[in-house]
């Protein structure tokens, strides 16, 4: 099932601070790991990062954002609502990624997955990347035992 077309799609140097607070919610409703919204503008204006905000009126239903790592770009945290996720968004915000990173000349793309979530390995999978290395016990969480980070890369050249 695709995901509605009301979506509208913002790149996120475009977005103000309203917006990225949204984004931040998003991430701390679907990630272990969470971002403030200050921190997530520190590193769109001084770091390069980049990505895009997927909204459905005024509420953030995704997102992704990647940061330059001289040659290449990481993909640092992707989401999606729980009431699309399974509807492609991710899919094409990887998409969007790719073509971005691919259009300032980065030669991969990285990322990092927790060993245990499954669903988001086959994706990157399915989107050509590759399993490089693990950090042992990296993801740490309350009352549940430390997984592997597994490192996946997609070159993009």
């Amino acid at each position: 099932m695709p995901f509605p077309p009301s979506l509208r799609f913002s790149d996120l140097n475009t977005l103000s601070s309203a917006d990225l607070a949204k984004l931040t919610d998003l991430q701390a409703a679907s990630l272990d790991e969470t971002w403030s919204t200050e921190s997530l503008t520190s590193m769109i204006q001084t770091q390069s990062a980049f990505g895009l905000g997927v909204f459905d009126g005024e509420t953030c239903v995704g997102f992704a954002v990647y940061l330059p790592c001289v040659d290449d770009c990481e993909l640092l945290s992707i989401a999606t609502a729980a009431a699309l996720r399974g509807k492609g968004l991710a899919k094409h915000m990887l998409g969007e990624g790719e073509s971005s990173a691919r259009a300032s000349g980065f030669d991969r793309i990285l990322l990092e997955v927790a060993d245990d979530n499954l669903a988001a390995r086959a994706l990157y999978e399915q989107h050509g990347f590759s399993e490089d290395g693990r950090r042992k016990g990296y993801y740490t969480r309350a009352n549940a035992p430390a997984r592997d980070a597994i490192l996946m890369s997609k070159p993009i050249k």
